[in-house]
């Protein structure tokens, strides 16, 4: 999936660099004819308004297909989850039959991508910010001397941006789809589960959030799973009658080297940690009114503040 959005945005970013290149040589053609290039010549320059609205186009364009790619992913997402959940289910309870998502909960699902959903609405910003953003570069750095080859490459990371994004966005949609997918599939079989337990990578490249709430559980009634951008976590089904023996986060983060301890929650917070400040103490649950809930890790200075309360 990612090599597919990559490979779709580097047509876009070459073809802007051609449109910037010749920009280039309109300035070091009028440097070398003596002339200031500053801000007002940038703001008169045709091919300068050219390039901001190329960019601004190609990439709104590449945000649509985006859009069009992500919720074809989200469909196979759904499904799997599905699949996932009910393989997960079956070993404890093979002499059971499980119940499966309506097609309708799988178009419910989808609706995120909605004309005016959240996820649109952050699509459809990308190409005006990648155009600002690009508008700003060429203006500070030619308004204050820098060589067209410095410029260039400035741009080039601009340019970049909105890509990064997208496919952050692309990643972390469809995890939301498999996730939903996975605990309405729990919850349509509350006659055999109890809930679910939340299963982080334990990986050094997984947050201290992640890490404290591994092994966590939590009701079928909470149908939301609240991960963070592009969070690699899942969920197991609690079989009524039968025990998981999942250790929480916090014992098997206990259990690492000190230096992987570090690597996980940085200089600043491992000191806290060392000091006797619990794992869990660095989640915080923060809310937003378009996408809802997600743990992440509480900020230095909300935790600075929180142990001088304490």
């Amino acid at each position: 999936m990612l090599r597919q959005l990559s490979g779709a945005y580097e047509l876009i970013a070459n073809r802007l660099e051609r449109e910037f290149r010749e920009l280039r040589r309109e300035i070091e053609k009028a440097q070398r004819e003596g002339k200031t290039v500053n801000r007002d010549w940038l703001r008169r320059s045709i091919r300068y308004q050219q390039l901001i609205r190329q960019a601004k186009r190609e990439i709104g364009v590449y945000s649509s297909n985006v859009s069009r790619f992500i919720e074809a992913q989200q469909r196979r997402a759904i499904e799997l989850g599905q699949s996932h959940a009910t393989s997960l289910i079956e070993p404890a309870l093979p002499e059971t039959s499980f119940a499966r998502l309506p097609s309708e909960a799988i178009r419910e699902m989808v609706g995120v991508l909605a004309n005016g959903s959240p996820l649109n609405k952050v699509l459809d910003r990308l190409g005006g910010e990648a155009a600002q953003q690009i508008r700003e570069t060429l203006i500070t750095g030619l308004g204050a001397g820098h060589g067209a080859a410095k410029v260039a490459r400035d741009l080039r990371k601009d340019i970049d941006v909105p890509r990064w994004k997208a496919l952050q966005i692309a990643r972390t949609e469809t995890m939301r789809a498999y996730r939903r997918s996975t605990l309405q599939t729990y919850a349509a079989n509350e006659d055999v589960l109890s809930g679910w337990i939340w299963i982080s990578t334990q990986s050094t490249r997984t947050c201290a959030a992640c890490w404290a709430l591994h092994g966590t559980f939590f009701p079928l009634s909470k149908t939301f799973f609240p991960a963070h951008v592009s969070c690699r976590c899942t969920s197991i089904p609690s079989v009524k009658g039968v025990k998981t023996n999942v250790q929480s986060g916090s014992v098997l983060f206990a259990q690492l080297p000190a230096a992987q301890q570090q690597t996980i929650l940085g200089p600043s917070r491992y000191e806290m940690y060392t000091q006797g400040t619990a794992l869990d103490d660095f989640v915080i649950l923060t809310r937003d009114k378009d996408w809802g809930g997600a743990y992440q890790v509480r900020p230095l200075h909300r935790m600075k503040e929180r142990t001088k309360a304490a």
